[in-house]
């Protein structure tokens, strides 16, 4: 189908073409994820997507086959950097964060299912490599942010437990110390903070993994002390990341109304944490 084949059905209040069926359609609507026409891409393909579920055209049995079409997507192309597949990895997640969305109001996966996706998110935040935000041509690439927004969403899952918490929030601390590729500069951090801060507040996790979380932000594995960082480009583009992240994320849990005691205990190490890290620069 070409592109005004999908701009008429837009046009006409994401109706389905007389003639057409939602299963028939939905492959090619799902490869579109991959287009790096923008307004192919982000304004008619996932628009229609989101209308469709939304409007519970697919039944529970064909929306878990999307999830698991979904999540392989996330794998195509993954460690390249640059190259046009991180379109399709990253509206990927933003399809498997719609489905998760709908799933946490109207459940349609088992419990394990969910539990999988959770693993797979995580991982993916951690090998993705193309960290690119806004592609001038080409629109949003925005893996990160994507893939953030999937995990909040995850994060009010009933589903999920506090192993599967702890997962997430480690995936979270490993990107956001090793992204220094680049500075970010369209909301990653404060979308990473945003699933970070769900994942928080479900209480799930203990008073010494919060700490220990923390932890890994003063001594992020597998790299240099931060007190090294000037010596490299690189490294200081992470630590940059790494303090913005931790001050978004301060700054919306200090916005909240009626935070339970363990949060109002988190905020002052995290706050501990922030003052570390700025010590010595």
């Amino acid at each position: 189908m070409d592109k005004s084949f999908w701009q008429a059905i837009q046009a006409n209040d994401y109706a389905v073409p007389i003639g057409y069926s939602v299963d028939k359609l939905t492959p090619e609507l799902l490869s579109l994820f991959g287009e790096v026409d923008p307004e192919l891409r982000d304004e008619i393909a996932f628009p229609i997507f989101e209308h469709w579920l939304e409007r519970e055209h697919y039944t529970a049995g064909e929306m878990r086959i999307l999830v698991g079409e979904l999540s392989r997507n996330l794998r195509l192309g993954l460690g390249e950097i640059g190259g046009d597949a991180v379109f399709l990895r990253s509206f990927s997640a933003l399809g498997l964060a719609a489905l998760v969305n709908y799933d946490n109001r109207q459940p349609f996966l088992e419990a394990d299912e969910v539990r999988q996706l959770a693993g797979e998110a995580a991982a993916y935040l951690k090998a993705e490599l193309d960290l690119r935000g806004y592609v001038p041509g080409k629109g949003w690439a925005h893996a990160i942010a994507h893939t953030a927004d999937l995990l909040a969403v995850l994060a009010k899952n009933c589903h999920l437990e506090a192993a599967d918490f702890e997962t997430m929030l480690n995936a979270i601390a490993d990107r956001v110390t090793h992204s220094g590729m680049l500075v970010f500069l369209y909301d990653e951090d404060e979308r990473l903070a945003t699933a970070a801060r769900t994942i928080l507040l479900r209480g799930a996790l203990p008073p010494s993994a919060l700490l220990a979380w923390l932890r890994r932000f003063t001594h992020p594995l597998g790299r240099a002390p931060w007190a090294q960082s000037f010596l490299s480009e690189y490294d200081r583009r992470a630590f940059v990341n790494t303090r913005n992240f931790l001050r978004s994320l301060y700054f919306q849990l200090i916005r909240l109304e009626h935070l339970p005691p363990p949060m109002t205990d988190f905020i002052v190490s995290l706050r501990q944490t922030l003052d570390e890290l700025a010590r010595g620069y």
